[in-house]
């Protein structure tokens, strides 16, 4: 008695032919599949709380909570002494506001709702895969994404990650699904989606020209309706995030979306080409970098410098710039988390913010750093390697199956939402936190690598057109 069964292609990715796939894979009990991997996905990362991380992540300093208790108890969004009210979008600190104003000030009740909420993330990786390349891909990537091991430890951060990602995917979806139907409504949807993401992230505030790119590029309609579909997309979205944009000049006279984009710009992306230029220690130049800011600027006039410092710097050596993006984006790819590690560690005050300078370690100086760590910590360590380079490598098989098996149009879909990710967030801050919106993109292309990989280890009969 074998484990699988044949499974109709037809019904698993509309693609002809006839193959053999895994049973629990299959069409049948797709609503009992999808919520056991919600129960899953929010199981996990509730025990991974229960058991391991404890209370340790609810004692650390948090922003986010600070302005949604100002929101809350002073109607204002914003921190004595502090710029956070203009660096920091509001979507999270809201979330802090309400659970607040429902529950009272308790962290943990806002980190277990988190958890809960987390679940809706594979689902959305489901319904992301499924509209791209079949069901059988789809529940691969919905499995495989419950046991990623960088969402897991975010998961149970109170960081805005977690929420991001689930407006995030909602918005890929509907563009998908406008792509495939020509339809208004699921690219508005797309919009509205892209603009709560934003709240949460502002990473989001540039997706949509990287969507439009895509819909003017894959959608099947004369090019004037699809050139009166993205002005209708591209107003929608400036109305979700023009009130936030207003307040900022109103309040700051700064004229953006977040302020965190030119800190990034100047004292990570800047500062690394003048390391690299001067043959210096980052961390000395980025200090150099805080002093050089004049003193007594108004907030408005603090972020222009840095901003117009910072694109002078990046503008004047173009080549060292790429140089620095292209070693933040290895970063990005492949470097382990170690927030996590130090918070799992309980050596929470070895992990010191000083301004703007992050003091982070690589798997080598953390196990130096802890001569004897626990068997638990170097478990995290070597998995989250393991899986890190196994789900690469799978990725980029993936694009090549995908080339094979598939249509352009899915690809493209998935490998520019991937490359905007990359492209924006390389830089000498990148780290594993900033994989949490790459991953389930990853991850789709890994289940259809190992989609194609099951095929070839069991296909019976050779592929063939349906009569």
């Amino acid at each position: 008695m074998t484990a699988f069964k044949t499974i109709n292609p037809l019904q698993q990715s509309g693609r002809k032919g006839t193959r053999d796939v895994p049973e629990f894979l299959g069409k049948n009990n797709r609503v009992t599949f999808l919520l056991i991997i919600f129960i899953l996905y929010a199981g996990i990362r509730l025990a991974s709380f229960v058991f391991v991380f404890h209370e340790r992540n609810l004692i650390i300093p948090n922003y986010y909570s600070e302005l949604g208790i100002s929101l809350m108890q002073q109607n204002r969004y914003s921190i004595e002494k502090k710029d956070e009210g203009l660096i920091r979008a509001p979507g999270y600190p809201v979330y802090f506001t309400i659970i607040y104003s429902m529950f009272g000030i308790k962290p943990g009740v806002a980190l277990f709702l988190q958890l809960v909420l987390s679940g809706f993330i594979p689902l959305l990786i489901f319904f992301n895969a499924e509209r791209l390349f079949g069901e059988t891909i789809a529940r691969t990537a919905a499995l495989v994404s419950v046991v990623e091991p960088v969402s897991i430890i975010y998961s149970n951060l109170l960081l805005s990650e977690t929420l991001f990602v689930i407006p995030m995917l909602a918005s890929s979806l509907f563009l998908i699904e406008a792509v495939k139907r020509g339809s208004l409504s699921r690219l508005l949807l797309a919009a509205v989606c892209t603009g709560v993401a934003a709240y949460f992230r502002a990473v989001m505030v540039y997706m949509p020209f990287m969507y439009i790119a895509i819909y003017l590029l894959l959608a099947k309609q004369p090019a004037k309706k699809r050139i009166v579909y993205i002005g209708a997309f591209a107003g929608v979205f400036a109305l979700m995030i023009a009130p936030w944009i207003i307040r900022n000049y109103v309040r700051y006279g700064y004229t953006g979306f977040c302020g965190i984009q030119d800190i990034n710009l100047y004292y990570y992306r800047a500062t690394g080409v003048a390391a690299q230029l001067e043959k210096k220690p980052f961390l000395d130049v980025q200090m150099e970098f805080y002093n050089a800011v004049p003193k007594g600027l108004s907030t408005s006039k603090e972020f222009s410098f840095y901003r117009d410092r910072a694109m002078s710097i990046i503008l004047n050596h173009p080549l060292v710039y790429l140089e620095v993006a292209i070693r933040g984006a290895f970063n990005l790819l492949l470097a382990p988390e170690r927030y996590g590690v130090y918070m799992l560690s309980g050596h929470l005050n070895s992990y010191r913010l000083s301004g703007f300078l992050w003091d982070r370690f690589s798997i080598k100086s953390i196990v130096k750093k802890f001569a004897s760590p626990s068997p638990l910590i170097l478990c995290i360590l070597i998995y989250q390697v393991l899986f890190t380079f196994a789900a690469i490598a799978l990725a980029l098989y993936g694009v090549f199956v995908a080339l094979r098996k598939y249509s352009y149009v899915e690809l493209i879909i998935v490998l520019s939402i991937l490359c905007y990710f990359i492209g924006v967030s390389s830089g000498p801050e990148a780290d594993a936190r900033m994989r949490i919106p790459i991953l389930p993109y990853g991850l789709i292309l890994s289940a259809v690598a190992l989609n194609g990989l099951y095929q070839r280890m069991h296909l019976k009969e050779p592929v063939r057109k349906m009569q």
